[in-house]
């Protein structure tokens, strides 16, 4: 699959994904500086983690493309438009 991503991370999900909600769905794109990667990535995954846990985090992926291992997208869906406001971003 050319320019595909493979994902690294399991869905976090909140607690209370049931609710209903305004979602608000972030694509962040990061390119690494080459031998970089896992220090990246380890970093990544733990605020994922992290972040997964707060109130405002529906969901918090890391996916890793396939082709060029320095090409990641974070996805970021909040559970509101204010939630990220509140994260700190």
């Amino acid at each position: 699959m050319a320019g595909g991503f493979k994902p690294i991370l399991r869905t976090f999900s909140s607690q209370d994904s049931n609710n209903e909600a305004d979602y608000l769905c972030v694509h962040v794109f990061v390119s690494v500086k080459p031998g970089t990667e896992k220090e990246f990535l380890q970093a990544s995954l733990e605020n994922a983690r992290a972040s997964s846990q707060e109130d405002g985090i529906a969901r918090f992926d890391v996916i890793q493309q396939i082709e060029d291992e320095t090409k990641f997208m974070l996805i970021e869906v909040y559970k509101n438009k204010d939630a990220p406001a509140a994260q700190g971003y």
